[in-house]
């Protein structure tokens, strides 16, 4: 199917989604990585950078506990768009495995004679959930796709990757059609939770 031809998606939904560099403690003891990346929402990237940074100035360092792992969701038959920003002095970018996309626009790589889709600034990603990662007569109720950065690491960074990777490969949740991403105690819709459930298109869970 040529790439102007997707048929049009049931929700569009769209995220805000900033790398930002800190320090990254991983336990009690002060064991950590000082040059830390992260992706995070965008609304939240201030106060994450905040409370990193004041735990870390502690005689030992402590871990935040909001530094963890970003996971977005989606739908099946959903458009996935993502405004990706960061103001790190390099190339960096969010490259996606199992959705379809155009890799002239939203690749999130530089590679062979394709447009550059890493940014030293902002950029903006598409992403087509229009079938199973597994073929379209797979059931499930839920995949998780790993997203990543494709931009080439500078020298600080290599020597921090084996620490960078548990942080800077997230996820995004991918459920069959209908499903609603909720708050585990008032059944509210939310963003990027860790206390949720999906509700799998149940009549009986009320929707405030």
């Amino acid at each position: 199917m040529e790439l102007c031809k997707y048929p049009a998606a049931e929700t569009e939904r769209c995220y805000e989604i900033e790398a930002i560099q800190i320090p990254i403690v991983y336990n009690r003891f002060g064991d950590h990585d000082p040059d830390g990346l992260l992706y995070v929402l965008k609304k939240d990237a201030d106060r994450i950078r905040r409370e990193a940074v004041r735990n870390f100035q502690k005689e030992i360092p402590q871990p935040c506990e909001d530094v963890k792992p970003l996971v977005i969701r989606a739908n099946l038959g959903d458009k996935v768009v993502i405004h990706f920003s960061h103001s790190l002095k390099r190339e960096l970018s969010i490259h996606v495995q199992g959705l379809a996309y155009d890799v002239r626009t939203s690749d999130g790589a530089d590679v062979g004679y394709n447009r550059n889709t890493t940014t030293k600034r902002q950029i903006t990603y598409t992403w087509y959930a229009q079938r199973s990662p597994h073929g379209p007569d797979f059931s499930y109720d839920r995949y998780q796709l790993p997203f990543r950065t494709h931009a080439q690491p500078d020298a600080a960074h290599r020597r921090s990757r084996r620490y960078r990777r548990r942080y800077f490969h997230e996820l995004l949740g991918l459920r069959r059609s209908g499903a609603a991403h909720l708050k585990g105690i008032c059944g509210r819709p939310i963003e990027n939770p860790s206390d949720s459930w999906w509700n799998q298109g149940n009549p009986c869970v009320p929707f405030a």
